[in-house]
């Protein structure tokens, strides 16, 4: 792919991060709720780690190792959060990532954002499996993952592992 895809569901607008999205990326990234779960997040985080952010992205797309898409609402352009694919290409999977901005969660947001990358990576990218990490008490973020019909299948110390296969997720559609 050659340009960055743009995605778009009902309330969200799934695109290329942007330099106009700095400061609302640096005010809701800037939570230690959100750094808590999030690897690689800085607490507190700064305007310099949102432009090296910017920089991190834009390589993955180049090099074809990750998609990692701003959560944009359509009702206001504004960015709201993150969410990626990081892409094994040798075994055509990626590990799905995303955080949105405290004050908006509990919107339906997240899972809204997963259905359209989970569509995008099965349908666009031809995946054969996509997987997510997080923390057993991170219940909104497993409960978001179940919600689009990922399944637990492992647990390592307090992190669990939820999977689809491009089988399950075309039996969901």
């Amino acid at each position: 792919m050659t340009d960055f895809p743009e995605l778009s569901t009902d309330r969200l607008k799934l695109r290329r991060i942007q330099v106009d999205d700095i400061p609302l990326l640096v005010k809701y990234a800037n939570s230690k709720k959100v750094s808590d779960y999030i690897l690689n997040m800085p607490y507190p985080y700064q305007e310099f780690d949102a432009v090296f952010r910017i920089s991190y992205v834009q390589q993955g797309f180049k090099a074809n190792t990750r998609y990692v898409f701003a959560i944009v609402l359509k009702a206001t352009a504004g960015f709201i959060g993150e969410i990626s694919l990081h892409l094994d290409n040798q075994k055509n999977m990626a590990q799905l990532a995303y955080w949105i901005g405290e004050p908006l969660w509990n919107n339906g947001f997240v899972t809204e954002a997963i259905k359209a990358i989970l569509k995008f990576g099965f349908e666009r990218l031809n995946l054969d499996l996509i997987y997510a990490t997080c923390e057993e008490d991170n219940i909104a973020s497993i409960r978001v993952l179940q919600k689009n019909g990922m399944s637990k299948t492992g647990i390592s110390g307090s992190v669990h592992q939820h999977t689809i296969t491009r089988q399950e997720y075309k039996s969901t559609q």
